[in-house]
């Protein structure tokens, strides 16, 4: 005898941003896996600039957005592909946006 399944399951599926959600956060997780040392440390250095404009000291902001400006920067060499700091923001930006908008 053939179970049904779950009615979540079949939600997921229906629901094309629920299963876009997930394909992107287990690429995203498949390419953390994945990364060079170089690449991790770039990661910790981003995730620590999104954390420091968490933080309410508009000063902290300012040096945090150079930090971040400078990143940007010295790690892009040409325009032909996307630059690996905006890749690895690519999962901040809903916090960017928000952090923005305030």
């Amino acid at each position: 005898m053939v179970q049904k399944k779950s009615s979540v399951d079949s939600e997921d599926v229906l629901n094309p941003r629920t299963a876009a959600e997930k394909i992107t956060k287990n690429k995203a997780k498949d390419e953390q896996d994945e990364l060079s040392e170089e690449d991790q440390q770039l990661v910790s250095e981003l995730e620590m600039i999104v954390e420091r404009l968490k933080e309410s000291s508009v000063d902290i902001h300012r040096s945090a957005m150079e930090n971040l400006n400078n990143v940007i920067r010295s790690t892009t060499s040409s325009m032909t592909s996307v630059p690996k700091p905006l890749k690895y923001l690519k999962g901040h930006y809903a916090t960017l946006a928000e952090l923005y908008g305030a």
